[in-house]
């Protein structure tokens, strides 16, 4: 299965949303249990910028290797 999600951009590009949301899912949940039990209120916007870069990071790299393929080149997976 690892070997097909590498190879097949669009089965990454579902991964990849897939688990984008299951970080910010719990990272609100992780951030809500800390700010009613600790007051730490700051631990959301935390949780949401550590959530936004995963996804950043990997979307540019899943976007570089759609441009190549568009512009007909091969690429290497990461």
């Amino acid at each position: 299965m690892k070997r097909y999600v590498e190879e097949n951009l669009n089965m990454k590009s579902a991964l990849l949303h897939v688990l984008g949301d299951l970080l910010g899912s719990v990272g609100a949940i992780i951030s809500r249990l800390l700010g009613s039990a600790f007051n730490w209120y700051w631990a959301d916007p935390i949780a949401s910028i550590y959530s936004s870069n995963f996804n950043n990071h990997f979307w540019v790299s899943c976007n570089k290797r759609f441009a190549s393929c568009i512009n007909g080149r091969k690429t290497k997976s990461h």
